[in-house]
């Protein structure tokens, strides 16, 4: 997509099951996202988040998929 395309349709968005949910417990968006250690981890970084959920993969996608499952269970 060339800058002309993104004037005249707006920026691309992401299919929903790529776009990060909420964190399940406080609510807050977005989660982060980090590569340490090789893994991609997904968490909460609100401080005020009693259990400041994280989740991991080796591929980043496979990370937002794992924290966008979890966000619905």
């Amino acid at each position: 997509m060339n800058m002309l395309q993104v004037i005249q349709r707006g920026p691309r968005t992401p299919p929903a099951a790529r776009r990060p949910q909420p964190c399940p417990f406080c609510g807050s968006q977005p989660p982060l996202a980090a590569r340490i250690a090789g893994a991609f981890v997904v968490g909460c970084e609100n401080e005020d988040c009693a259990a400041n959920p994280q989740v991991s993969a080796t591929a980043l996608d496979d990370a937002w998929t794992r924290w966008n499952a979890r966000a619905r269970a």
